[in-house]
């Protein structure tokens, strides 16, 4: 059942790329945990479990993590050391089998795989539609970067299953002269192929395109827990979308300064 949250609907405020939400991640966080029940506080913690994982990459290679993760950086880094057993089974089996950073870090694709795999599969309502296109989003966007760099798209999807219709279409394409995005993600195209070489103009297009894709699987009733989700996700790429931008200015600035421009 998707409970109603009348007081949580009622205060938070509208979000808009380019402006900066007028409630903070922090006390976005505190409102949360003081008024969603314990199973419902639980699934927003798996949407967060995602930036965990990204957050374990950067720590393996000595980068800034994210702070959207369940876990901040001395949490982090206490569980992957002394509580590996918190983390869910299939993040345990990562830890326990690739022992080394060198071997964490190539392997990494295998922990998101398992994640998506798993996560996907026990959720349901809004966050099993998100998980899933996010899934989607990264297999379309790995595969499009093997291409462009000429790589064996088939190794670079090595851990998914090569039976399933996305990536059975995704390996068909490695041969061919132009790449085409599976049905449903065919707006991708035009942001790929003009925005590949600017990186910082790429993310900042794909998180667009992300908070659209989330206006179309979102409840329309404010209210409703899937709705309070699928701002927990939209306010994590407004913020992120808004550290871009300020990303790219502090560049500009840098090139400026050097000459360049």
């Amino acid at each position: 059942m998707n409970r109603q949250y009348y007081f949580v609907g009622t205060l938070l405020p509208p979000l808009h790329l380019g402006e900066k939400p007028d409630i903070s991640w922090r006390d976005l966080q505190r409102l949360l945990v003081d008024n969603l029940s314990e199973a419902d506080y639980a699934q927003t913690q798996v949407l967060r479990r995602y930036y965990d994982l990204l957050n374990i990459r950067s720590y393996l290679k000595k980068e800034p993590i994210d702070k959207y993760g369940n876990l901040d950086l001395n949490e982090l880094e206490e569980t992957l050391v002394d509580e590996a057993a918190l983390f869910p089974s299939y993040m345990m089996e990562y830890l326990e089998r690739y022992e080394s950073k060198e071997a964490r870090i190539d392997h990494f694709p295998q922990l998101m795989a398992a994640f998506f795999r798993e996560e996907v599969a026990s959720t349901q309502g809004f966050l099993k539609s998100y998980l899933s296109f996010e899934r989607n989003l990264r297999l379309i966007l790995t595969a499009y970067r093997a291409k462009r760099l000429e790589r064996d798209m088939a190794k670079e999807l090595q851990f998914e299953n090569f039976e399933e219709d996305i990536v059975v279409q995704l390996i068909s394409q490695k041969d061919s002269k132009t790449f085409e995005p599976p049905a449903g993600f065919e707006e991708l195209k035009a942001i790929l192929d003009e925005k590949y070489n600017t990186p910082l103009a790429l993310q900042k297009a794909l998180n667009e395109y992300r908070l659209k894709a989330l206006e179309k699987i979102r409840s329309l009733n404010v209210f409703s827990f899937d709705s309070i989700l699928a701002y927990l996700a939209s306010f994590i790429l407004v913020e992120k979308w808004s550290a871009l931008d300020k990303e790219q200015g502090l560049q500009i600035v840098d090139t400026i300064i050097k000459g360049k421009l």
